[in-house]
């Protein structure tokens, strides 16, 4: 991960603790690997909780709610580089998709 290697504080957000299926469990563990395996301050790495973003395949969520989240940390952050899923995100998941457009909202 080159950005670490120079230096650089990456964050890691989550919007959704992954629940369809019941699988939050599995998915905060996922989440906690990968941020190791990345060497990323644990404090760095957070899922958000809530019914706000609803982890479901099927559901497209607010692209203004996905904008104000994503401002909110850029601003307490600092962050100059987003990464995140294109348009069609994975297997063509509606969450995966609304990161994208609020993103583009943004």
């Amino acid at each position: 991960f080159g950005l670490i290697d120079r230096g650089h504080q990456p964050h890691l957000i989550v919007f959704s603790p992954g629940n369809f299926e019941g699988l939050g469990a599995v998915r905060r563990e996922e989440m906690n690997e990968c941020c190791k395996r990345l060497t990323m301050d644990s404090s760095n790495c957070f899922i958000l909780e809530g019914n706000q973003f609803v982890d479901d395949p099927q559901s497209l969520w607010k692209k203004e709610n996905v904008s104000r989240i994503v401002e909110d940390y850029l601003r307490q952050w600092q962050i100059d580089l987003l990464i995140t899923f294109d348009q069609q995100g994975i297997s063509g998941h509606l969450n995966h998709r609304s990161l994208f457009y609020g993103l583009q909202f943004f």
